[in-house]
C-alpha cells in the first residue's frame, strides 16, 4: 500500500490512531451484521481503496474474506482504474461484482452523449425516473447529469443492495471532502421505502483529512 513519500515516527504514530478508530467502526459493523449482510462500495479511488484496505485489515485479523464489494461500471471507465482493480482484486481476494445499468446503457448504443429515449427503458428505471420527478420523453446519456446519475449510480447501487440481500453497505466517504458530508455518522439507518431498501451506511474513515489519507498510504 506504501506510497513514496517521506513520514516521521511520530506521524506515522498519528495515522495508526486514525487507522485503529476506522477498525473500530468496521468491527462494530461486523458484530452487528452477519457476513454475509455486509457489503462494501469500491471505485478504485484513493477514498475507497483505503476504506477497502482497513476493512482487510480487520478480515485478515478475524481470519475471515472481505465482503463482497461493488463496483460500478458507468460505461466510460478508464483503462489505467480497471487494471488497477483487477491487479488489486487479486492480490486481496476481493469478491468483486461489476455493477452496470445495462439496460440504460443498451438504450445509449454504449455511446456517451447519445439521446435516451425513456420509452425504450425497462419498467424499474422508467419507475426511479418518475421517482425523481423527470418528465421529458429523453435525456443524453451522461452519468454525471441529474437523471444520468441517478440511474447509472444510485440505482445501480440499491439494486446490488437488494440483489445481495445487504444490510451494511461500508462507504469510503470523508468528512473534509465536501460541505454535505459535515454532518454524516459513521452508521446511518436508512429506512425502506419506495424501490430503495433497508439498509445501513457505514463509513469506517469520515475522520480522515485528504492529508491523513496520503500519509497512511505512505506510511503503511
Amino acid at each position: 500500500m506504501a506510497i513514496e513519500l517521506q513520514i516521521s515516527e511520530k506521524r506515522k504514530r498519528q495515522c495508526a490512531k486514525l487507522v485503529e478508530i476506522s477498525k473500530a467502526i468496521v468491527r462494530q459493523a461486523f458484530d452487528q451484521f452477519k457476513h454475509e449482510e455486509l457489503g462494501i462500495t469500491w471505485t478504485g479511488g484513493k477514498d475507497s481503496g483505503l476504506g477497502l484496505w482497513i476493512i482487510r485489515q480487520v478480515c485478515l485479523e478475524k481470519g475471515i474474506p472481505l465482503p463482497k464489494a461493488m463496483i460500478i461500471g458507468e460505461g466510460d471507465e478508464f483503462q489505467e482504474i480497471e487494471r488497477f482493480v483487477d491487479r488489486i482484486k487479486e492480490e486481496w481476494q476481493v469478491p468483486l461484482e461489476v455493477c452496470r445499468n445495462e439496460d440504460v446503457l443498451k438504450a445509449a448504443n454504449y455511446t456517451l452523449n447519445a439521446t435516451v429515449k425513456v420509452k425504450d427503458l425497462s419498467e424499474r428505471n422508467r419507475a426511479e425516473i418518475k421517482r425523481i420527478g423527470f418528465e421529458q420523453d429523453e435525456f443524453p446519456f451522461e452519468a454525471e447529469s441529474y437523471v444520468g446519475n441517478h440511474l447509472m449510480k444510485t440505482v445501480v447501487f440499491n439494486e446490488f443492495l437488494e440483489r445481495n440481500r445487504i444490510k451494511g453497505i461500508c462507504q469510503g466517504l470523508r468528512w473534509d471532502e465536501h460541505p454535505a458530508r459535515f454532518n454524516d455518522e459513521y452508521f446511518e439507518f436508512k429506512e425502506a421505502s419506495h424501490l430503495v431498501p433497508e439498509h445501513t451506511r457505514i463509513r469506517p474513515i469520515l475522520h480522515f483529512t485528504e492529508k491523513d489519507l496520503w500519509d497512511t498510504y505512505a506510511a503503511f
